[in-house]
C-alpha cells in the first residue's frame, strides 16, 4: 500500500472513541493498522529480570503495566531509534501510528500519558490497560482449568498438553490478570504425570537457572524424544531437531566404536600376517617365532567359535557384547553418558563446591517424594538437614562449616548415628551405620562424604552410572549420576512410624552462636555483631568465635529485601571510568606528600537533635505514630508512642528535659524537624525559644534535609518487621516491637561513632551488659508466688509468657500472658526458638486416686465433685446454710459485666406460664476447643454432637482422603461450638467444623467471594406484604447448608481432630506413613467462597423450581401458581416461605428437600434474632424483647423510672473536654449491642445512637452515661412491636425532616425520615449530613432528597410483586421554604447553592411521582429521628410508630379441669400470640 493510501485511508477514519464504542472502535482500528501494515508498530524492548526483551503490547497483556512504567529516558535507552537501511521507514511508520491514535481518542485520555513516552506502542498499552474489559467469569474458569490441567487428561499426549496449556494461558493474559512466566512454568512441570517418569527432567529444570517455559518446553520434548529413541521407538519428525546433543554424541559414539573394531581386526590381520621385527619384509616364508602371537592367534580362533554367553552369537565374548551394553543403558532408564575419570580430589565433582555456587538445591526436592542424599568427594564430613535420618542426636560444642569462597556456610550444633538402608547396582539391600553425622538445619542438603567412607576401610569407583561404593570386595551402595552432574544414593526411605519412636528423646532445638546473636540484637548484619562483641560485655559466647561474612535469615529476607536498582550501562561505564581518573590522581597527590593526616569529621554537632514521626496501623494497645529523637553526636535514639500527633509537643519538651541531665550529651542548641503540623505548636516553639534551642525545620518535600531521622526509622522498621516476621506475630504488636528495635540500636556498636562504641557508652559513660538480652516474641517460664497460686498454694508454680520488651531495671522484661495481659517480671528460662504458646492437657483423676487422696470419713471427701445443686438456689424455699458455695463461673474471659445469676430470658407471658429459661451465663459457657469439649463438665452432649457433625460431613462426601501434593497450600480447621434455645426454652447443642478462610491463597485456593444477603428494609416489606395478601409464613433451616454446594478449584484441608478412617482405603492410606490431608469436595463452612458457592447453588434449584428473582433485592423470590402468589425470602440457610395455600407450601418443601436437608421449623416465630407473631386479626408483628432482655443481663441493667426518653434533652455532647476518658472498648461494645436494636425493630432510638456513635473514637465519662440511659429506656420498653395491618390495599407514605446545625462542631445538620407501609414502618435512617446546609430549608430540602431516593427501592419492589401503588405518594415534611425549592421550577436566590445531586427531588415531583404535603413540626413523626425530644412528645410519637393492636381478656386452659382467668388489667397491652403451646397447655 502507498503513501497516498495510507493518508486517504486514515482521512477517511471518522470513528472517535468515545468511552461506549469499545468494540466497535477497536475492530475498524485493527483492521486499518493492518491495511497500513503498522502492526510492527506495537513491538517494544522492556527489561524484566535483567534481560531486554521484546514484546507486543497488543498480544501480551501481562507485560503492559511493564511498558507504562518505563520514563522517557529508559525507553529511549531501550529503544534507541532506528540506524542504517530501512531505519527512516520505521520511524515514519511510528509517527504515523501515534498521529493515527491521537487523532481519534478524546483529549482526557492523554491525561493519562503525561510524562509518558511519546510513541505508539505506549499509547496503545494505556488505551488497553485503561478500556480493555474483563469477564470475571472467564477469569475465574480459566484459573479452574489451569489448576487441574495435566498429561493424563490427553493420553500423554506431551504436543496436546502444551498446546492447550500455551492457550488457556495466552487467553488469561488477554484477561488483564498478570500470569508470570514462573508461574506458567511452575503449571507446565505440576502437569507433568505419571511423575516418576518426568522426575529426572523436573529435577534438571529446577536446578538451571534463567529457565523459561518456552526453553522448558524444548527440554521436555528432547527427553521424550530420547526416550522413545531408547525404547525402540521412532520419535516424531515435527521435533527431531530437538533431540539432545547428548544423545547425538551416543548415536556417534556407537558409530565410530563400530568402525574402530573393524580397523583393529584389520591391524591384527596385518600384523599376523607380516609379522613383527627387523627382518619382517626379507624374502622367504613368514617367520613367526613370538610366544605372544600364538597366544594372541589362539585366543581370536577361540573367539570366532565360541558363543557370547548373554546373547547366544559367536564372534565375541559377554564383556563385549553391545546387546548386553544397550539392555544395561535402557534399565538406567535411557540415560547414556561418557566414562568419567575420578581422579585427584581437586578433579573430583564436589557437591560443597555446587552448592556453594548455586545455592540451595531445595528446589530438588519439589518434586521428590523422600530427601534426596548425595555423595559428594568434597565433603570431609557427612552432615544431613533433615533430623528425621537419625536415631539419635546430641548437642556438640557449636562449630562453623564453610561451603564457598565468600564464607557462606552454616553452624552445626547436633551430631548423632544416621542407619540407612542402601541398595546396590542390582538392588540388593544393605544396613549401614554413619557414625558422628552432623545435623543442622540450615545445611543445604542431606550429604555424604566420601573421604570419609575411604577412611573407614570402603573403595568407590566411577562407572558410567554412577559411583559404586564396594567393602570387602562386595558392592553395598550406588550413586545414580544425574543430568546436574551429582550422585544420588539408592536407598529405602523410612517409615513414618519409626520415624515418630527415634524422635521422642530428640533435644529441643537451640539456633547457633551466631544466630542467636544475630536475633536477639535486632537481626543485625555479621559485621555489626562482630563491633558489638567487641565494645559490650555478657552476651553468652566468646568474643573469638568465628563470625561469618553473611547470614542466613528467612526473616531478614522478607522484612529487608529492596528492590534492586537498574543502571544504565552507559552511564555505570562512565562512572567506573571517573573513578579509576580519581584514583589515580588520589595516588599521585599520595606520592608527593611524606605522611597523608588523618581528617576526621569536623561538622558533626553534638549538641543537635532530630526528629521525625512515623504514621503506623493501629496496634493492639491503640497506637498509631511514633516519634524518634535522634542525639547526632551519640546516635542515641529513643522513640516515643502515640494516639495522635498532638502529643508531640509533650513528649518533645520531655525528652530535651531529660537527655540534658545526661553526662555525654551537654547542652542542646539546634532542633531538625520537618515541617509538619506536629512541630507547628505555639507552647513547643515558645519553650525552644526560652530554653535557647534554635528549631530548623526541613524544606517541604525535602525529606533529604532531615536525613538522619529518616535514616533511623528506616532502621527501626526494619528491624521491626524482621522481628514480627520471626516470630510470626501479627502487626499489632508493632508497637512493642518498635521499643524493642531502639533499646537494641541504643546497646550495638555503630560505625559512624568514635571507636564504634554503643550510643549507650558515649551518652551514658557506662559500657552495655547484654547478659539479659533474648530474642523477641519468643516464650518463657515466670514464677508465680506462692500467694498468687491458686488451689491454696498447690496449684502451678509457673506460667508461660511471651517476651515483648525490655524494662529499665536490669533483668526484667515486659511480657504478655496467654490471656495478653501485659506485667513487668523477671522471667526464670527462655526458650529462644518457641514462638507459640504450648497447650496444657491436664489428664483426669481415676478413682481410685480420688480415692486414696479422700478416704472416706474425711471432711474433704465430696471436695473433687461438688454437688450441681449447690449452685442452684433450694427448690423447696427451705433456709439455705451459711456457708454459701460459690456459683459457677464460666472460664471464658473478657466476659461483660456481671449480670443477675438467675435471670430469666424470656418474656412476661413466659413466665406466667412458669416456662424456666435458660441464664446468659449458662448460654454463654462455651468451649474454645476440641479437648475442652470431650473432657467438659458438658461432655455428654457435646461429644454425640461432634459425632453428628462428622457423620453428616462423611455421609454428603465433604472430604477425600489423599496423599498431600507437594508445595500446596494446607488450609487449617477449628471446631466451633454454640448452644441454641430452642422456642420452648431448651438448650440444643450445636457444633461445627470449619475451615480457616485466612489460611486460604487468593487465585489459588479461591477466586470469589462474594454473595447477597436480604436485607432488613426488604424482609419488613415482606412481612408488609403478607398482611395485606392474609398469607401464611413458614420457616425452614437447610441442614449443612454450605456442603450442598460443589467446589470451584482443589483445597486441601488439614486432618481434623475427632476425625477417624471408616473405609479400608482409607485405613490403608492413615497408616501408611505418607504426609496425608483432606481434598474438600464440598463448601464447608469457613471457606472463603464457602457462602457464594451455596447461594448459587441454591438460587440455581429454586430457579429451576420457578421461582423469579427481584430485581431490587436478589435475595427474594417469587412464584405464581395456579394464580396463587408463593414469596421466598433466603437469608443465608434461613429461609422463610409466605403462602396462601397448603399445597403450595408442600409443594415448595418437596422440591427444596430433593436437593437439601432441612429442619422444617414449622410457623415462622423467630429469624434473625426477631420475634415474629401473628395476632388473630392477621396483623403481623415484630419485637426484640428477648434480645433486650439479654442486653439488660450483659450489662446489669435494671428498670428505672427515670429513662423514659433515649436521651436527655439539651445534652451537651459535643463539650466534652473537660470530661474524663473511659474505656474504649466497653463503650463501643454498648454502642454496638444496641445498633441491632436500632436497624431491626427500634426506630425510635436511632438518633440517639447515631449521635454517641459519633464518638466512639475518644468516648467520655458522658457519653458513657448517656449510652447506659440509652440501654435503660431499651429495657423500659422493651415490649415495643412494629405491627402490620392487614388493609385491603396498600399505603405506603414517607416522612421526612431535619434538626439545622445539630453537631456544634462542624455546622452539621441530621437528616432522619422513614416509609410506612400498612400503618408501620419499613424503611427509616437518621444520619449526619454530608455538607453543611446554608438554612433549614437547605436542610430539610436534602432530608427530602434522601427519602425520594429510598422511595425509587421501595415502590420498585412493591411493583415487582404485582402490587398497585396510587400515585403520587404523598410525603409530608414540615418546611415551607423546602416544598418551595421544590415546586419553583429554575434555580432560585435560596436554592442556587443546593447541589445538582439533592434536586431529584424537583424531578419526582415535577413528575408527579410523589406530592409533598405541609405537616405541623409538632405531628411530623419523623421528628424524633433528628433530635431528643421530652416526654410526652417522645411518647406520642411512639405511639404512632408502634400503634397497640388490641385489649383484650384472655382465657388460658390449663391440662386438667381447673380454668383461671387473667384479664388485661394484669398483662401488658401487647401479648404474643402462641401458634403451637406448649405440651402443659391446650389452644388458647
Amino acid at each position: 500500500m502507498s503513501e497516498k493510501q495510507i493518508d486517504s485511508l486514515l482521512k477517511n477514519f471518522t470513528l472517535k472513541y468515545d468511552g461506549s464504542n469499545y468494540k466497535p472502535y477497536m475492530y475498524k482500528l485493527m483492521s486499518a493498522f493492518e491495511a497500513a501494515d503498522l502492526e510492527s508498530c506495537f513491538n517494544v524492548k522492556i527489561e524484566t529480570e535483567g534481560k531486554v526483551t521484546e514484546v507486543n503490547v497488543r498480544t501480551d497483556p501481562a507485560h503492559r503495566r511493564e511498558v507504562l512504567k518505563l520514563s522517557p529516558e529508559q525507553f529511549d535507552v531501550l529503544n534507541p531509534k532506528p540506524e542504517g537501511r530501512g531505519s527512516q521507514e520505521k520511524i515514519s511508520k511510528r509517527k504515523r501510528g501515534r498521529f493515527f491514535l491521537t487523532a481519534t481518542l478524546p483529549d482526557k485520555f492523554f491525561d493519562l500519558l503525561e510524562g509518558k513516552p511519546k510513541d505508539v506502542a505506549v499509547t496503545f498499552a494505556a488505551l488497553l490497560e485503561k478500556y480493555e474489559p474483563t469477564n470475571p467469569v472467564a477469569v475465574r474458569k480459566l484459573y479452574s482449568k489451569l489448576s487441574d490441567i495435566n498429561m493424563g487428561q490427553y493420553n500423554g499426549d506431551f504436543t496436546k498438553y502444551h498446546s492447550d496449556l500455551d492457550s488457556t494461558i495466552r487467553r488469561l493474559r488477554a484477561q488483564h490478570e498478570g500470569y508470570s512466566d514462573n508461574q506458567a512454568l511452575t503449571t507446565l512441570l505440576r502437569g507433568l504425570v505419571p511423575r516418576e517418569k518426568y522426575e529426572t527432567i523436573v529435577t534438571v529444570i529446577n536446578n538451571k537457572k534463567d529457565v523459561t517455559f518456552d526453553s522448558a518446553v524444548d527440554m521436555i520434548r528432547s527427553h521424550i524424544n530420547s526416550r522413545s529413541l531408547d525404547e525402540g521407538q521412532k520419535p516424531s519428525k515435527k521435533y527431531i531437531g530437538h533431540i539432545s546433543a547428548e544423545h547425538k554424541y551416543v548415536k556417534m559414539y556407537d558409530g565410530l566404536e563400530k568402525r574402530l573394531n573393524e580397523l583393529t581386526g584389520q591391524l591384527k590381520t596385518y600384523k599376523r600376517k607380516f609379522g613383527k621385527g627387523k627382518n619382517r619384509y626379507n624374502s622367504g616364508a613368514h617367520q613367526d617365532n613370538s610366544k605372544k602371537q600364538r597366544r594372541e592367534d589362539y585366543f581370536l580362533n577361540l573367539k570366532k567359535k565360541t558363543k557370547c554367553h548373554y546373547c547366544g552369537k559367536k564372534g565375541h565374548w559377554e564383556k563385549e557384547c553391545r546387546n548386553k551394553m544397550r539392555d544395561e543403558g535402557k534399565q538406567n532408564k535411557g540415560k547414556h553418558y561418557s566414562f568419567i575419570d575420578h581422579g585427584s580430589p581437586s578433579q573430583r565433582p564436589s557437591y560443597i563446591n555446587k552448592m556453594a555456587r548455586d545455592g540451595s538445591y531445595l528446589q530438588t526436592l519439589k518434586y521428590t517424594h523422600k530427601p534426596l542424599i548425595l555423595l559428594d568427594s568434597g565433603a570431609n564430613n557427612h552432615f544431613f538437614c533433615d533430623r528425621d535420618f537419625f536415631k539419635e542426636l546430641k548437642p556438640i560444642q557449636p562449630r562453623y562449616i564453610e561451603v564457598g569462597k565468600d564464607g557462606t556456610g552454616f553452624f552445626v550444633d547436633y551430631a548423632g548415628d544416621v542407619e540407612l538402608t542402601t541398595k546396590n547396582k542390582q538392588g540388593k539391600m544393605h544396613k549401614i551405620v554413619l557414625q558422628g553425622a552432623l545435623y543442622s538445619e540450615e545445611a543445604a542438603g542431606n550429604v555424604i562424604s566420601l573421604n570419609r567412607l575411604v577412611k573407614s576401610g570402603s573403595e568407590y569407583k566411577g562407572t558410567k552410572q554412577g559411583i559404586s561404593i564396594t567393602a570387602n570386595g562386595e558392592e553395598y551402595a550406588f550413586g545414580d549420576f544425574q543430568d546436574d552432574g551429582l550422585f544420588y544414593l539408592r536407598y529405602k526411605q523410612i517409615n513414618k512410624s519409626t520415624k515418630t519412636q527415634r524422635f521422642k528423646s530428640y533435644p529441643m532445638k537451640q539456633p547457633s552462636p551466631i544466630k542467636h546473636a544475630h536475633n536477639i540484637l535486632g537481626h543485625i548484619a555479621a559485621d555489626k555483631i562482630r563491633d558489638t562483641y567487641a565494645v559490650t560485655e555478657g552476651l553468652p559466647y566468646s568474643k573469638t568465635i568465628k563470625i561469618p561474612k553473611k547470614i542466613f535469615c528467612k526473616a531478614c529476607d522478607i522484612a529487608k529485601t529492596k528492590r534492586s536498582p537498574i543502571f544504565d550501562p552507559s552511564a555505570q561505564e562512565r562512572m567506573k571510568q571517573h573513578w579509576n581518573k580519581a584514583k589515580i590522581e588520589n595516588d599521585a597527590v599520595k606520592k608527593k606528600q611524606k605522611c597523608v593526616p588523618v581528617i576526621h569529621k569536623k561538622n558533626r554537632m553534638w549538641n543537635r537533635i532530630h526528629s521525625d514521626v512515623k504514621t503506623m496501623p493501629n496496634s493492639m494497645d491503640g497506637y498509631k505514630y511514633f516519634v524518634i529523637f535522634v542525639h547526632e553526636g551519640t546516635r542515641w535514639v529513643t522513640l516515643e508512642l502515640l494516639r495522635k500527633k498532638s502529643e508531640v509537643t509533650q513528649k518533645t519538651i520531655q525528652f530535651l528535659k531529660h537527655i540534658r541531665k545526661l553526662p555525654g550529651c551537654g547542652s542542646i542548641d539546634e532542633f531538625r524537624s520537618d515541617g509538619g503540623g506536629e512541630y507547628m505548636s505555639a507552647k513547643l516553639h515558645s519553650w525552644l525559644t526560652s530554653e535557647g534551642i534554635k528549631w530548623v525545620p526541613s524544606t517541604a518535600r525535602t525529606p533529604e534535609q532531615n536525613g538522619m531521622s529518616e535514616r533511623h526509622i528506616q532502621t527501626i522498621m526494619a528491624k521491626t518487621r524482621a522481628m514480627l516476621e520471626h516470630a510470626r506475630l501479627p502487626v499489632g504488636y508493632w508497637s512493642y516491637a518498635a521499643q524493642t528495635a531502639a533499646y537494641l540500636h541504643n546497646v550495638t556498636s555503630h560505625r559512624s561513632t568514635p571507636g564504634r562504641k554503643t550510643p549507650k557508652e558515649l551518652l551514658h559513660h557506662e559500657q552495655p551488659n547484654l547478659k539479659n538480652l533474648t530474642t523477641w516474641g519468643c516464650i518463657g517460664v515466670n514464677h508465680i508466688d506462692k500467694e498468687l497460686r491458686p488451689a491454696g498454694g498447690m496449684g502451678a508454680r509457673g506460667e508461660y509468657v511471651r517476651m515483648l520488651g525490655y524494662d529499665d531495671r536490669f533483668g526484667t522484661f515486659l511480657v504478655a500472658t496467654k490471656t495478653l495481659k501485659i506485667k513487668r517480671v523477671r522471667v526464670t528460662k527462655w526458650y529462644h526458638t518457641v514462638f507459640k504458646f504450648p497447650s496444657l492437657k491436664r489428664n483426669k483423676v481415676s478413682d481410685s486416686a480420688l480415692a486414696y487422696l479422700y478416704p472416706e470419713g474425711s471432711a474433704d471427701a465430696d471436695a473433687p465433685e461438688p454437688s450441681s445443686a449447690a449452685d442452684e438456689p433450694p427448690e423447696d424455699g427451705g433456709p439455705e446454710t451459711k456457708a454459701k458455695s460459690k456459683p459457677r463461673r464460666s472460664n471464658r474471659e473478657n466476659r461483660g459485666v456481671p449480670g443477675i445469676r438467675y435471670g430469666i430470658l424470656g418474656s412476661y407471658y413466659d413466665r406466667l406460664m412458669n416456662i424456666k429459661a435458660p441464664s446468659v451465663q449458662e448460654i454463654e459457657d462455651l468451649p474454645r476447643t476440641y479437648d475442652d469439649a470431650i473432657t467438659g463438665d458438658d461432655k455428654k452432649h457435646w461429644i454425640p454432637s461432634t459425632e453428628e457433625e462428622l457423620h453428616q460431613l462423611r455421609k454428603l462426601g465433604t472430604f477425600t482422603l489423599v496423599v498431600r501434593p507437594k508445595d500446596t497450600n494446607l488450609v487449617t480447621s477449628k471446631w466451633v461450638f454454640k448452644k441454641k434455645i430452642n422456642v420452648d426454652y431448651t438448650i440444643r447443642y450445636k457444633s461445627r467444623l470449619v475451615a480457616r478462610g485466612f489460611t486460604q491463597i487468593p487465585g489459588e485456593d479461591f477466586f470469589f467471594s462474594y454473595s447477597p444477603t436480604l436485607s432488613l428494609n426488604s424482609f419488613r416489606i415482606m412481612l408488609a406484604i403478607a398482611s395485606i395478601l392474609k398469607l401464611k409464613l413458614h420457616g425452614i433451616d437447610i441442614l449443612t447448608a454450605f456442603l450442598t454446594g460443589k467446589m470451584d478449584c482443589k483445597v486441601y484441608m488439614e486432618i481434623p481432630k475427632g476425625w477417624k478412617p471408616k473405609t479400608p482405603e482409607e485405613i490403608r492410606l492413615y497408616n501408611s506413613g505418607l504426609p496425608l490431608a483432606l481434598l474438600v469436595n464440598k463448601s464447608i463452612y469457613g471457606l472463603t467462597q464457602a457462602s457464594a458457592i451455596f447461594s448459587l447453588t441454591l438460587l440455581e434449584h429454586l430457579n429451576a423450581i420457578g421461582f423469579v428473582q427481584l430485581y431490587s433485592d436478589p435475595c427474594l423470590m417469587i412464584m405464581h401458581r395456579q394464580g396463587r402468589i408463593i414469596i421466598l425470602s433466603c437469608f443465608v440457610d434461613d429461609i422463610c416461605i409466605a403462602y396462601q395455600d397448603k399445597k403450595d407450601l408442600d409443594f415448595v418443601m418437596k422440591r427444596i428437600g430433593d436437593k437439601f436437608e432441612f429442619r422444617d421449623e414449622g410457623e415462622l416465630r423467630k429469624t434473625l434474632g426477631i420475634r415474629v407473631g401473628r395476632d388473630n386479626e392477621g396483623n403481623y408483628w415484630i419485637s426484640q424483647e428477648d434480645y433486650l432482655t439479654r442486653l439488660a443481663q450483659k450489662y446489669n441493667i435494671t428498670p428505672t423510672k427515670r429513662a423514659k426518653t433515649p436521651m436527655i434533652t439539651g445534652s451537651k455532647l459535643d463539650e466534652y473536654e473537660e470530661h474524663e476518658k473511659v474505656d474504649q472498648k466497653a463503650y463501643r461494645s454498648i454502642i454496638g449491642a444496641a445498633m441491632y436494636a436500632a436497624v431491626a425493630t427500634r426506630p425510635d432510638i436511632c438518633y440517639t445512637l447515631s449521635r454517641l456513635a459519633s464518638f466512639s473514637q475518644d468516648p467520655r465519662t458522658i457519653h458513657y452515661i448517656a449510652a447506659v440511659r440509652l440501654l435503660q429506656y431499651l429495657v423500659n420498653t422493651k415490649d415495643k412491636r412494629i405491627t402490620y395491618k392487614a388493609a385491603s390495599k396498600p399505603e405506603l407514605e414517607a416522612y421526612a425532616d431535619a434538626s439545622w446545625k445539630t453537631c456544634k462542631k462542624t455546622g452539621k445538620s441530621y437528616s432522619g425520615y422513614f416509609i410506612s407501609l400498612s400503618n408501620a414502618p419499613v424503611v427509616w435512617k437518621s444520619n449526619k449530613q454530608k455538607v453543611v446546609a446554608m438554612s433549614s430549608g437547605e436542610a430539610e430540602y436534602i432530608a427530602l432528597s434522601d427519602v425520594c431516593r429510598e422511595l425509587v427501592y421501595v415502590t420498585q419492589l412493591l411493583q415487582e410483586f404485582k402490587m398497585k401503588i396510587p400515585k403520587p405518594v404523598p410525603v409530608y415534611c414540615d418546611s415551607q421554604a423546602a416544598i418551595s425549592i421544590a415546586a419553583k421550577p429554575g434555580f432560585t436566590q435560596k436554592g442556587k447553592n443546593i447541589r445538582i445531586e439533592y434536586h431529584n427531588v424537583r424531578d419526582n415531583y415535577q413528575t408527579k411521582q410523589i406530592c409533598i404535603n405541609k405537616i405541623p413540626g409538632e405531628d411530623n413523626p419523623a421528628d424524633i429521628l433528628t433530635k431528643a425530644l421530652p416526654g410526652p412528645s417522645n411518647k406520642k410519637h411512639c405511639d404512632f410508630l408502634f400503634p397497640i393492636s388490641y385489649r383484650k381478656k384472655l382465657t388460658i386452659m390449663l391440662q386438667g379441669t381447673r380454668k383461671r382467668k387473667i384479664t388485661t388489667k394484669t398483662l401488658p397491652h401487647k401479648l404474643p400470640r402462641l401458634v403451637v403451646a406448649p405440651r402443659p397447655f391446650r389452644n388458647l
